[in-house]
Parts: C-alpha cells; sequence; structure tokens
C-alpha cells in the first residue's frame, strides 16, 4: 500500500562494515544486539523509489553504551559509500 519494503542486503552491508572496523590496534569493534538492530532496521527500510525510509533518527541511551562509537562508525560508512552520497 505505502510501496515501503525492507532490503536485506543494506542492512547487512553496514552491519558487515562495522565488522571491518577496529577501536583500538587488536580490539575490533564489537556490535551489541541493539546496535545490531538499530543499524539493521535503520539502513534496510525502503521507500518505493529506493532510498531509505528512515533519514534521521533520535537516540536515547544511558552512559558507557557505545554511542559514539557506533556513531562515528556510521560517519565512517557514509563517508566511505559512494552509493550514500545521493
Amino acid at each position: 500500500k505505502r510501496g515501503l519494503w525492507f532490503d536485506h542486503a543494506a542492512g547487512q552491508k553496514v552491519v558487515d562494515f562495522f565488522g571491518h572496523l577496529n577501536l583500538a590496534p587488536g580490539k575490533p569493534f564489537r556490535l551489541m544486539p541493539w546496535n545490531l538492530w538499530e543499524l539493521y532496521v535503520f539502513y534496510g527500510w525502503r521507500r518505493a523509489n529506493g532510498r531509505r525510509r528512515f533519514t534521521e533518527k533520535y537516540k536515547s541511551v544511558a552512559r558507557k553504551n557505545a554511542k559514539t562509537p557506533l556513531e562515528s562508525g556510521q560517519i565512517l560508512y557514509h563517508l566511505t559509500s559512494p552509493a550514500l552520497w545521493r
């Protein structure tokens, strides 16, 4: 009805990208389950025209839950993914 669909490949692509990031030498970035869900849903949902359904989000999470590294990783993803530049 609304033309919304879920692109599993797009959701998985950003999750896989985080698998290549390190917080420090020899210390890989481990996504928590809620991080996986957030990224997969945020980047997976699409509109009928193929663009992302969600372009903004609000996050309210307690201290020390890796918010800054997660957002930094998303910025790196956007800077290194030419398909997102449009």
